[in-house]
């Protein structure tokens, strides 16, 4: 029988890779459009993988995450 051998390399550049930067931003994109006005995305810091951030970017928008957890919410119903 032989061994599973992984390679982390292959990961990282799977991860990274412009395809899973593309899907990754599409979802960030429709989790923000369901959390409704105001909400924006940001990439975010990813050494090892590609990331992106909703915040909200108005008072409104602060309010409904703070009071409502509007991002959480919008997560779960895509």
């Amino acid at each position: 029988m032989s061994r599973l051998r992984f390679n982390p390399g292959a990961f990282k550049e799977l991860r990274t890779s412009p395809g899973v930067t593309a899907y990754t931003r599409e979802v960030a994109e429709q989790v923000a459009a369901a959390a409704g006005p105001g909400f924006a995305v940001k990439p975010g810091a990813g050494r090892n993988r590609a990331r992106f951030v909703v915040v909200p970017t108005t008072p409104d928008a602060y309010r409904a995450n703070y009071e409502d957890l509007a991002v959480v919410r919008a997560l779960g119903g895509i």
